[in-house]
């Protein structure tokens, strides 16, 4: 409410809080020092439209809120569905990668070796990751290949590739095995839903 229904509005009539706005609250990344540019021409306009929609979301909402419309609870719901999503693609955004940079270009093998591939066709994997995201190392190595096609390409890489080369390096068997790899296991063991 606070981004969309009122700084995003306030933000067009004041420059310096709109390029705040833009750079820092536009964008989920995990890089903090991210900095979005500032959309021009066309898609200035379209982000325009888009903010302005988005606004209107916010206004009737409250509005519904204040006259009685909708309830508290409601709010309360949308809320927690909303957050349960960032938090899940959060989780699946981190574990794309294992973070072995230290923030010097990389060359095309150290980007799939610092990828993640997903190969246990775990229900929960197919919810989280849908599509093509389980295969994120793959798509670094064949970056133009649509994501439905990938699953196909991966399970054959698996089959004719030596258990020894790099292609093999990037396997977690499921998204919560590449959480505890990353977050050293430890940390979660406690939490059912992490254990193996």
């Amino acid at each position: 409410m606070l981004r969309w229904g009122l700084l995003g509005p306030l933000s067009y009539v004041i420059p310096p809080l709109r390029r705040f706005i833009v750079h820092y609250l536009s964008t989920l990344v995990i890089n903090p020092t991210y900095q979005r540019r500032m959309p021009e021409g066309r898609m200035a306009r379209r982000w325009m439209i888009e903010e302005a929609g988005t606004a209107i979301v916010c206004w009737t909402v409250l509005l519904a809120m204040i006259t009685g419309v909708i309830g508290t609870s409601w709010l309360v719901e949308w809320y927690l569905i909303s957050s349960s999503i960032l938090v899940f693609n959060h989780v699946r955004t981190l574990v794309a990668h294992r973070y072995h940079n230290d923030g010097e270009p990389m060359d095309l093998l150290e980007q799939y070796r610092d990828s993640v591939n997903l190969s246990g066709g775990s229900w929960v994997d197919a919810i989280l990751a849908p599509v093509g995201l389980r295969y994120h190392a793959l798509h670094h190595l064949l970056p133009t290949v649509p994501y439905h096609s990938l699953g196909a390409i991966h399970r054959i890489m698996l089959s004719e590739l030596p258990a020894q080369t790099p292609y093999h390096v990037a396997e977690h068997r499921t998204l919560v095995h590449a959480v505890r790899s990353l977050f050293g296991g430890r940390a979660l063991a406690h939490f059912p839903l992490f254990r193996n």
